[in-house]
């Protein structure tokens, strides 16, 4: 580091990169309250310099992980994103700002708002699958599953390849039909994995699952009967094809 200075000094480096380095070296060096107070120095002495936002994200990231400032990290946060919306750093805050109400204030649907946020203005951005599967988690947790199945059907095909996202949904649809008795919602749910999941292995099973809430809970036995007539047609040989038969058999005797 006293290399690094001397070598800077007779090269008359600017002094917002000088501070800029030496934050980013002490904190290489897990030194982090000297790299906090070099990258707020930056921002006091160089609030026009084309690193503030840098370093404004990595204080407040500092403030956030390693000292538990929260209220800190929050509010440098949502200075990065109102005073420097085009920077790269800009999506960074949104994500952990979000994940700060989610998982520090304990603010659900607060966070609920800042991952859609993120989601709109960075969709395509490397957390975005990330802050996908939160915000889902987020609705069944809040008792938005309208807005999840909603945000599930938009976003599956983009998503729909990472098998995590899949067992989420899996998961969630089995959590609605048994524990909370949201039967429509679970329909909802293992309708949209067989439609993204076209020719997977577990596809008859979601039809099946599917089509038995559709006639056992729903009553809809329309519903019932086309889903089981899809499964039929495109899954003639699966055990699931037989078992849906076998359940409008047993509405129809009834």
């Amino acid at each position: 580091l006293i290399l690094f200075e001397e070598s800077c000094k007779e090269n008359d480096y600017p002094g917002d990169i000088l501070l800029y380095w030496k934050g980013f070296l002490q904190k290489r060096l897990k030194k982090f309250s000297a790299a906090y107070g070099h990258f707020k120095k930056l921002e006091s002495l160089f609030p026009q310099s084309s690193l503030m936002p840098t370093a404004l994200f990595e204080s407040s990231m500092l403030a956030y992980r390693q000292f538990k400032r929260y209220e800190q990290a929050r509010d440098g946060f949502i200075r990065l994103i109102n005073h420097f919306p085009g920077e790269p750093q800009s999506a960074l805050a949104q994500f952990y700002l979000a994940e700060l109400y989610e998982n520090v204030f304990d603010s659900l649907n607060t966070a609920i708002d800042n991952y859609r946020l993120f989601l709109d203005a960075f969709p395509d951005h490397p957390l975005a699958l990330k802050a996908f599967k939160r915000l889902t988690f987020l609705y069944f947790k809040t008792d938005r599953y309208e807005e999840a199945i909603t945000l599930l059907g938009v976003n599956l095909n983009k998503h729909g390849s990472d098998s995590t996202v899949v067992v989420l949904i899996d998961s969630m649809a089995n959590v609605l039909e048994k524990k909370f008795k949201k039967y429509e919602f679970a329909a909802r749910s293992y309708i949209l994995l067989a439609s993204q999941l076209p020719t997977n292995e577990q596809t008859p099973y979601y039809l099946y699952r599917a089509a038995r809430i559709y006639l056992k809970f729903l009553k809809d036995t329309a519903r019932a009967r086309n889903i089981c007539n899809r499964l039929s047609k495109n899954f003639a040989e699966s055990p699931y094809a037989e078992k849906c038969k076998l359940l409008l058999k047993q509405a129809i005797k009834k």
